[in-house]
């Protein structure tokens, strides 16, 4: 189940109690040429802090993982060929077993050939009505509530920050937290 962009902008002026940005998104219809201009630089700014918090759960909490095919003569794989912007590739092989790799600040560097990377990517920014890239963890009010923490900051409104920053930790880390059971051992008297 994917997560629309559009849900987490609209979650989050609900939030944020921006009801003009909101009204612009579901009717715009109903608001005058001056409530548009502000509701519309509302949600620019929402949508900006948005996207910010997608980056960050992306490099902090949920990596978006890639597999990737090359050919390379040389070895060398420029970052810039890449599909996503990588953050951390974590293998290399090489019909279908592991071989070594060095990262430079330009370029990837291993043995020539036909080679499958696979690494995590940081997300592209996206507009309104796209999807965003993470699994069915990370939820849309999750998201807003991280978005919600970045527009009050941005805002200078560092007490709501702190109150929607600590429900986004929160429910990141109960959306991540392990689902199986733990079998704890039995005690044992000495």
């Amino acid at each position: 189940m994917s997560i629309k962009m559009r849900e987490v902008i609209e979650l989050s002026c609900v939030l944020l109690q921006l009801e003009y940005a909101l009204l612009l998104l579901k009717e715009p219809e109903s608001l005058d040429e001056k409530l548009i201009e502000q509701a519309q630089k509302d949600v620019e700014q929402v949508l900006c802090c948005a996207n910010y918090i997608c980056e960050e759960i992306a490099a902090d909490y949920i990596n978006l993982k890639a597999v990737q095919h090359f050919e390379s003569e040389t070895g060398q794989i420029s970052y810039s060929a890449f599909e996503h912007i990588p953050i951390d590739i974590y293998a290399v092989k090489q019909g279908g077993k592991n071989i070594p790799f060095k990262l430079y600040p330009q370029q990837l560097m291993t043995l020539a050939g036909e080679l499958e990377v696979l690494y995590t990517y940081k997300p592209q920014k996206k507009e309104i009505d796209d999807f965003l890239d993470f699994d069915a963890r990370l939820s849309a009010r999750a998201a807003a509530y991280g978005t919600a923490a970045e527009y009050s900051l941005m805002k200078g409104l560092y007490e709501e920050s702190v109150i929607w920053d600590k429900r986004y930790k929160d429910s990141l880390f109960s959306a991540l937290k392990t689902k199986k059971s733990i079998n704890m051992p039995k005690r044992r008297w000495v």
